[in-house]
């Protein structure tokens, strides 16, 4: 990045511009170029070139002349893995973090909304100001919960000061859609309804963006409606280059499900598991899954979601064949397929190894016994068939606290078993459907 220093053209009575080289005075490539003063506002602009480059770096003002003015320069390195969503494809959806262009590329592939309409643009002024090129946008995924959300954006500075330049913001239906400017019925600026563009709006300090169904600037221009669930891009871009950063406060695009509590219970013979919703957005079901050892997890049931609400929601489900200590957790879907897990839970029973537990039951392949015990001892585990028949046993040296053995019956032909654990006084038997 390439800006004017803190004593940059103190006192300059022009508007700066620089072009920066690399190679060398006889021979030299152009690398980029940019606005350095403008307004007595300090500008920077982004320049691609290996560390170690030598540059050459000219200098001219609205006349293509230097007038001597005192000039220093800052060049700051870009990291090494430029942003994300520099990309709408990988257009960023955790809007917690904020947001920031800084150091995002040039973009020539769209036209923005200022351009006129036989070039490809809207013709039309964002906020009062006008946008003609896509310096160093960047991009990001909401999804909306009325037809017409407000994207509230606080705390907008742009190159280091709060009056030293301005964002810009466009909304539009999808990527493939960015920069689709068509309409229903064609004709002049003042008399269109668009078809996939949402608006745009554009300042420092608080910004607002009304999302779809707002009049355009000409008082008869027309943005579409969205569904409620719907996703939509919206793209921030620094006007003439500006280096931007800025809060999101959203009214309308929450997160999709927003989880506020996951709990799980033992009962008599069940486990209890409940959660609860603040909102959620495209929420198809939710899938509970549980594991044995904490690490490999099975589905085990489904509770179907409210869709879109902003309403509170309580769920719960009892899991009717609970080990002595088996974790949970949650799988919240979307719709279109996508999924985020909460995190993971644990619920824990029987204290004795005299109250073993065995699951899953019916089994399939594997077969997870689980106990307490109070000390170190030995104990024999045994499975039989219905007629007495000992088809695996073991001796097994426990340790006080919690025992989990897994039992693998892939080999067994389906039917009833019997598991039994005995210390040669006591003996305990479980019955087991082998599928």
């Amino acid at each position: 990045i390439i800006s004017g220093g803190a004593n940059s053209l103190v006192g300059a009575d022009s508007n700066y511009s620089a072009t920066v080289y690399s190679g060398s005075c006889g021979s030299a490539t152009e690398l980029g170029c940019g606005d350095i003063l403008f307004d007595l506002s300090l500008l920077s602009f982004r320049v691609d070139a290996a560390p170690g480059t030598t540059v050459y770096i000219q200098i001219w003002d609205a006349n293509n002349v230097y007038t001597g003015d005192d000039c220093e320069f800052v060049i700051t390195p870009l990291p090494e893995t430029p942003l994300a969503n520099e990309d709408c494809a990988l257009a960023e959806t955790d809007l917690t973090a904020g947001g920031c262009n800084f150091g995002a590329p040039v973009e020539t592939s769209w036209a923005p909304p200022t351009v006129p309409v036989a070039d490809g643009g809207a013709g039309i002024t964002c906020g009062g100001n006008s946008w003609f090129s896509n310096d160093n946008p960047v991009y990001f995924c909401l999804t909306a919960t009325s037809t017409n959300p407000v994207v509230e954006v606080n705390n907008v500075v742009c190159n280091d000061s709060p009056t030293g330049g301005i964002a810009q913001f466009a909304a539009f239906t999808t990527c493939a859609n960015v920069g689709n400017y068509a309409t229903t019925s064609g004709g002049s600026p003042g008399s269109r309804d668009y078809l996939n563009f949402l608006g745009c709006t554009a300042g420092v300090g608080d910004v607002s963006l009304q999302v779809g169904g707002a009049p355009g600037t000409a008082g008869t221009e027309n943005f579409p409606d969205l569904t409620i669930g719907q996703k939509f891009i919206l793209v921030v871009d620094g006007n003439a280059g500006d280096n931007c950063q800025w809060d999101f406060v959203i009214d309308g695009v929450p997160q999709p499900v927003d989880l506020m509590a996951f709990n799980a219970f033992a009962q008599e013979r069940t486990n209890l598991l409940k959660w609860s919703t603040a909102s959620e957005i495209n929420n198809s079901h939710f899938e509970l899954e549980k594991s044995y050892n904490g690490t490999r997890f099975e589905k085990f049931g489904r509770v179907e979601g409210q869709g879109n609400t902003s309403e509170a929601i309580n769920y719960s489900f009892e899991d009717d064949q609970p080990a002595l200590v088996t974790y949970y957790r949650l799988k919240q879907v979307d719709y279109d397929g996508s999924f985020e897990y909460s995190q993971v839970i644990t619920v824990r029973r029987a204290k004795s190894w005299k109250e073993f537990t065995v699951a899953p039951n019916p089994v399939k392949d594997l077969l997870n016994v689980s106990f307490f015990s109070d000390s170190n001892r030995t104990l024999h585990l045994i499975v039989s068939d219905v007629i007495g028949r000992n088809i695996q046993t073991k001796e097994i040296q426990i340790n006080r606290g919690l025992n989990q053995i897994e039992l693998n019956l892939e080999n067994e032909v389906s039917g009833v078993y019997f598991v039994s654990l005995t210390d040669g006084q006591n003996n305990i038997t479980k019955k087991i459907v082998k599928r």
